[in-house]
């Protein structure tokens, strides 16, 4: 890598070694809110959107949805890394709590997050809640009869034949991954 620092001087850094990767893999809990239509809670064996899943109440979901996962990692692993957690593609935005720490909205790629300092010896807990648009849960109202709607908008062009083909990827879509970069000194 070629710096330029603010004072014009040019220095070149070398990385001895490339990222390595640790990806979260296996089910997510995964709950929703039961008064938007959501089920409580379903386990997730993989990332993937909820207009992928069958049940409507995750397919036709608007709303903010937590996905919850622990992971090991001994802290001689990342001693002298700098460690990024790295969500992968999303839908639409993420708030991301590790350990008790919750971290600044992630909206814009790439949904990355400097956790080094809140990476613990053991056990860690990872919670992710993604926050999606309403046109899905307008697609999903518009299946049913008016007095079954959880939501009442004047907007009706989401109720028309072709409405299917207008729901929007939504939810964590991964992949989840730790990656631990060598740390140098300038």
């Amino acid at each position: 890598y070629t710096l330029l620092w603010s004072d014009g001087q040019k220095q070149v850094v070398s990385m001895r070694t490339a990222a390595r990767i640790l990806p979260l893999e296996g089910s997510w809990e995964v709950h929703f809110d039961p008064k938007w239509g959501g089920p409580e809670m379903i386990v997730a064996d993989e990332l993937k959107s909820w207009t992928e899943f069958k049940e409507p109440g995750v397919k036709y979901y608007s709303g903010t949805a937590g996905y919850k996962k622990s992971f090991m990692l001994k802290k001689k692993e990342i001693k002298g890394k700098q460690v990024m957690l790295n969500l992968g593609n999303l839908h639409e935005m993420a708030a991301v709590t590790l350990n008790g720490h919750r971290f600044n909205l992630c909206w814009t790629p790439p949904f990355e997050l400097d956790v080094t300092a809140y990476l613990a010896d053991g056990e860690n807990r990872l919670e992710i809640e993604i926050t999606n648009l309403w046109p899905n849960r307008l697609i999903g109202d518009g299946k049913l009869p008016e007095d079954q709607r959880l939501t009442k908008t004047n907007i009706n062009k989401f109720e028309t034949a072709e409405a299917e083909s207008l729901l929007r990827v939504s939810g964590l879509l991964g992949p989840v991954r730790l990656m631990l970069f060598e740390e140098i000194k300038l």
